[in-house]
């Protein structure tokens, strides 16, 4: 009320204080105006970043994302040597992939740092770090040619542990999650005399010199293998297929040559491959009794069968499978002492008997193997002249459930900066 009692004052004595006053109205608006614009620009240029960055955020996300999904469809693969690498333009930022490997002492594992940044403009605008961590190759369980999951590999008189000849540098390694102990026979390459094979033992490993000093080189306490395998993944769902009945399973036995094709199934019994009969298996099969190898039977096809008795070699295939073609056995014996046994026979296959022993003895069959594949089980005995023969790339089957070469790449830690 004063300020207008006084403004009717100023007005009656004086003309043209209206200027005046609208000046500092003017001033005063700018004074409010100016300030508050600026700081909405800055609230706008900030949330204008704010964006910018959280785009930049996942574009550099992204390209650990590729990497990390890329190395899990191809484990066989898991490498930097085409890094670092530029990834198409994300969120209109160009993305940059690189990668350093850092090796654990004993080769039992690979940590891989990887970044990746997010660029605009010739500015970085983000970048993520992630810790990645695989598993060496020597550290899966299929990628021995023999193995013993909780026990020892014994072998006596002139066994002998070799690979195929398909991939330069894989001598047909043993590895036992207990004690190795060669006292005959070698742990060598494709030959007798062509180059070292390594066993490799989480308590002693021990080769006796044989085969014209080609016994291997011996590795003790050595890192420890864990695998493990849902054999109930085989049967349930699996035995959803055809029930064989006995007689069926008869045949299968004897005679010959003809040809079987089985699975998925099951049969609720014993279960007999023989006579000159060849057995395709066109998916899963599940035993309910043991399984007996015999004649000059063979068995093909990549997919599993499972028996919940023993599995018995007496005669078998003189084929070498070849991969994509060869099954992959597992025995759910309790055995001790059998649980997989062959007696002087040929069989083109990956053998698992993770609860009893695998005993593989007698002379060479005339297919020079007695096991063209892998073996593994809780124990292992290998005597007289028995070979077995690594098939290379077994890691990779379709049929192996879990990891390809070197395990499957575990994501351990992330980083934002």
């Amino acid at each position: 009320m004063i300020f207008k009692k006084f403004l009717r004052i100023i007005g009656r004595k004086e003309r043209g204080m209206i200027l005046p006053l609208a000046l500092i109205l003017l001033v005063a608006a700018i004074l409010i105006v100016v300030p508050g614009l600026g700081f909405m620009y800055s609230l706008l240029t900030i949330n204008s970043n704010a964006q910018q960055d959280v785009a930049a955020y996942y574009a550099a996300d992204s390209g650990i994302q590729a990497l990390y999904w890329y190395w899990n469809k191809n484990p066989n693969n898991i490498t930097i040597t085409y890094l670092p690498t530029i990834l198409n333009p994300i969120n209109g930022m160009t993305v940059t992939v690189a990668a350093v490997d850092s090796q654990a002492p004993d080769k039992s594992y690979d940590n891989y740092t990887i970044t990746s940044s997010a660029a605009s403009g010739g500015k970085t605008r983000a970048k993520v770090i992630a810790l990645v961590h695989v598993p060496a190759p020597g550290n899966n369980i299929f990628n021995e040619a023999a193995a013993a999951l909780n026990g020892n590999i014994t072998m006596t008189g002139a066994p002998s542990i070799i690979s195929d000849s398909t991939s330069t540098g894989n001598y047909g390694n043993i590895y036992a999650n207990g004690n190795v102990t060669v006292t005959g026979g070698y742990v060598g390459g494709t030959s007798c005399s062509s180059a070292k094979g390594t066993a490799s033992a989480t308590q002693t490993a021990y080769i006796n010199s044989c085969c014209g000093g080609c016994a291997g080189n011996s590795v003790s306490n050595a890192a420890a293998i864990s695998y493990t395998l849902t054999i109930s993944n085989y049967t349930g769902p699996a035995d959803n297929g055809t029930a064989y009945s006995t007689s069926q399973a008869t045949s299968w036995a004897n005679g010959g040559p003809a040809t079987y094709y089985i699975g998925p199934g099951w049969v609720n019994g014993n279960v007999t491959f023989g006579g000159a009969n060849t057995i395709i298996l066109q998916g899963n099969l599940h035993i309910k009794g043991t399984l007996t190898v015999g004649g000059s039977a063979l068995v093909e096809g990549p997919y599993t069968i499972v028996a919940d008795g023993n599995i018995s070699i007496g005669g078998g295939s003189t084929t070498q499978l070849v991969k994509g073609n060869i099954p992959f056995i597992i025995t759910q014996s309790t055995d001790s002492a059998k649980a997989f046994y062959d007696n002087s026979a040929a069989i083109s296959a990956i053998i698992y008997a993770p609860n009893g022993a695998a005993d593989i003895e007698g002379g060479t069959p005339s297919s020079g193997y007695t096991v063209y594949g892998s073996v593994i089980a809780k124990s292992m005995t290998i005597a007289g002249s028995a070979t077995i023969e690594y098939l290379t790339g077994i890691h990779s089957e379709t049929q192996i459930p879990g990891s390809g070469l070197g395990g499957t790449p575990l994501l351990i830690g992330y980083n934002y900066q």
